[in-house]
């Protein structure tokens, strides 16, 4: 590459770099209706453990009829519902009252709350969530030849009735879209209701305490069943997924009162992502002394190629829908962030150790980085690999670090190969002593060594 070429190349990404830091790192205002903060970087969605979130308690009802036998059963309960609504990361804990004199246990559940399509936290949401999650009751099937039957089916109560339900999308009809819930029934319970079927008309009603999650309003024929499966519309999204949990799980055998949520900080008392920031920071700066020191223009690659490689992945943070970070996602970021610096690492090693058996600069480099493409694939595909399994099948603080250190890893491969590749390209021409600026040094003898 001509030295006009590569300075007119690099000033246009350094100007490129420079915006891209800008809205990435530096606070600014905007409001387009739709999203309002201060920079890319306070754009990215967190997690309660990191930033905070809304609490409530569960206070055992004065009413309740049924005494707590395991406490624990209910918080795996209540942590299995809190997954099945979509959220991954939250807090619950049975609280054990100071008064000796009270058994009862309190549970707290932490959490954040879903952001809207206004970019703000909703609340009202996850009030209504936390609604279905306390929920009291069983489980009732009602059906018969009226519109509205009240005649609990009698042969529901010795089988196990419902094998699935879940929330499986959209439909439109005209102008209207509905959202509908699976309900499967299982092998036994279906053979009932066929048998009822079969008989004339059926109505067939499911509630929760109080609340119908199945109306009886239309009559059933055999037309509504597909695989032992029927499926039932509602006018909301929320309503759907929330109707699908309560039939799929059912509510618990014990009442509580459930408290209003009360904001709440960083469960830690500390600022993580503050501690994530020093971390990758300090890092960086002495990985940039080792390369200063024995690599010399290198550091200025190295550099270069991070805050690209930091840019970028702050961006997919935002740009990939669903995202947030918690404790675990910032660990992944962090050793993704020391997975780009060993990459450098691994190039400017195998740089020297060409130019060592007596080549020029420019045929070290290119050799050098070709030598370097193995391994740094290798770890981008060790990362994803271990990621994978870790994103589909773990839970939590896992499964955020699997996201971040996922992404992350993918980029930290574009930044060791592609972003390295084009900042020595560009710096390669510019400056006339070559090995003294990369710190590059043949044998004595000039000849490849043994």
């Amino acid at each position: 590459m001509k030295k006009g070429k590569a300075i007119t190349l690099l000033s246009i990404i350094s100007f490129l770099m420079v915006a891209l830091i800008f809205f990435t790192f530096v606070r600014f205002s905007f409001d387009g209706g739709i999203k309002k903060y201060n920079s890319a970087l306070g754009a990215v969605q967190t997690e309660y453990d990191i930033s905070g979130g809304r609490a409530y308690t569960l206070t055992l009802a004065k009413d309740n009829i049924k005494d707590v036998e395991d406490i624990n059963e209910v918080t795996d309960t209540l942590s299995t519902r809190l997954e099945a609504l979509g959220y991954d990361v939250y807090k619950v804990t049975a609280l054990k009252s100071p008064d000796l004199a009270v058994t009862d246990y309190d549970i707290r559940i932490e959490l954040k709350a879903p952001i809207g399509e206004n970019g703000m936290e909703d609340t009202a949401t996850l009030d209504s969530d936390m609604q279905v999650v306390s929920a009291y009751g069983e489980l009732k099937f009602y059906g018969g030849s009226e519109a509205n039957p009240t005649e609990e089916i009698e042969e529901f109560s010795d089988i196990k009735v419902i094998k699935d339900a879940k929330y499986v999308g959209a439909v439109s009809s005209g102008s209207t879209t509905y959202y509908q819930t699976q309900i499967t029934f299982t092998d036994d319970a279906y053979s009932v209701i066929a048998e009822k079927l079969n008989a004339g008309a059926f109505y067939f009603r499911i509630s929760l305490g109080d609340v119908d999650l199945l109306s009886g309003a239309d009559a059933l024929s055999k037309d509504y069943f597909m695989d032992n499966s029927i499926s039932l519309t509602t006018s909301t999204e929320l309503s759907a997924k929330q109707c699908a949990v309560q039939i799929k799980h059912g509510a618990l055998p014990y009442k509580y009162e459930l408290s209003q949520g009360v904001s709440i900080t960083s469960p830690y008392n500390f600022n993580a992502s503050l501690i994530a920031i020093i971390v990758i920071g300090a890092s960086l700066v002495l990985s940039l002394v080792y390369f200063g020191i024995k690599h010399r223009g290198f550091a200025i690659v190295a550099l270069l190629s991070f805050i690209l490689f930091i840019c970028l992945s702050i961006w997919m943070f935002i740009l990939i829908p669903g995202i947030k970070i918690s404790l675990g996602g910032l660990v992944g970021i962090i050793l993704s962030s020391i997975l780009t610096i060993d990459g450098f690492i691994i190039i400017f090693k195998r740089i020297t150790e060409e130019n060592e058996k007596g080549k020029t600069a420019k045929f070290s480099i290119t050799t050098g980085q070709g030598r370097a493409l193995k391994p740094l694939l290798g770890m981008g595909v060790f990362a994803v690999v271990l990621a994978l399994p870790l994103f589909f099948f773990a839970k939590g603080l896992l499964k955020g670090f699997a996201i971040t250190f996922g992404i992350s890893a993918v980029i930290s491969v574009i930044a060791t190969t592609l972003f390295v590749r084009m900042f020595i390209s560009l710096l390669f021409p510019l400056v006339k002593n070559k090995e003294g600026f990369f710190n590059l040094h043949k044998n004595a003898d000039g000849k490849e060594a043994e």
